[in-house]
């Protein structure tokens, strides 16, 4: 069996800076290592998980972003 290595979220209306500060406003820590660019970053949430945040557009994902309407 598999294991779960992390978790992504792509958010619409995606700004990096903002998202640093929540982060850290949180007192969790990007992840070492992570990409850490305006496009995307990992932390560890407060149960230890590895959590990824980016942008609808970010190349990575593994689907296709659910349209609205």
């Amino acid at each position: 069996p598999g294991a779960l290595e992390h978790y992504d979220f792509g958010l619409e209306g995606w700004d990096a800076k903002p998202m640093r500060a929540k982060v850290a406003a949180h007192g969790l820590a990007i992840t070492p290592g992570s990409r850490g660019d305006d496009e995307s970053f990992k932390f560890n949430d407060p149960d230890g998980f590895v959590v990824q945040v980016n942008g609808p557009g970010y190349k990575g994902h593994v689907g296709e972003p659910v349209k609205k309407g």
